[in-house]
């Protein structure tokens, strides 16, 4: 038997996301984070917006618990891209998305956050 515990994916991003805010923004108010997520200044375009909010709603759909969606996932980590991220981690999250809706372009002809659910 394991002695590790088992977690789910959406335990796993959480303590992630726990551990990785915690060693880098000891000084960092979470409320702080959430009044600028909720602003009208945005760090990415649309298009990088919308493709971020499709990837978080694929990884941590809406179940019996609320998703990435309802819980402003995407308009949080646009904030700490806007406030926090180093312009290194701004270029590799901006290609990563561009990539990201490369491939949908190149495999089904739209934009990422264009497809269906099943696509």
């Amino acid at each position: 038997m394991s002695d590790y515990p088992q977690l789910n994916r959406r335990d796993l991003l959480r303590h992630m996301l726990v551990l990785a805010g915690a060693t880098a923004t000891a000084n960092f108010s979470l409320s702080a984070l959430a009044d600028v997520a909720r602003g009208s200044v945005k760090f990415l375009d649309k298009p990088a917006l919308d493709t971020l909010s499709a990837v978080a709603d694929t990884i941590i759909p809406a179940t019996d618990t609320p998703g990435a969606l309802v819980t402003e996932v995407p308009a949080r980590f646009d904030a700490m891209l806007l406030n926090w991220a180093s312009p290194e981690t701004r270029d590799m999250i901006v290609g990563a998305l561009e990539r990201i809706n490369a491939a949908s372009q190149a495999a089904k002809g739209k934009a990422f956050a264009s497809l269906a659910a099943d696509e």
